[in-house]
């Protein structure tokens, strides 16, 4: 899903948001809680996703959205 303005993503970031989304849904998966801490971490230390971290964070969001849905109370803070 692309929005207008903001910066594509390049290959390599988004197989390394593809990686995160997948340390969040193992994480979710093994404990029933999704550490948002650690997902922007991860985005903050990554050199690749670094130049796009609002809209990788943006899109990581959407992704615990459509995954889990009603299912999770979260509140989520920029």
């Amino acid at each position: 899903m692309k929005r207008e303005g903001v910066p594509s993503l390049t290959a390599d970031q988004e197989a390394e948001l593809q990686h995160i989304l997948q340390e969040i849904d193992r994480d979710f998966l093994s404990d029933g809680r999704i550490n948002l801490q650690k997902a922007r971490a991860i985005v903050q230390l990554s050199q690749q996703l670094a130049p796009v971290q609002a809209e990788v964070l943006y899109r990581i969001r959407q992704a615990i959205r459509e995954r889990w849905g009603d299912r999770l109370d979260v509140e989520f803070e920029d």
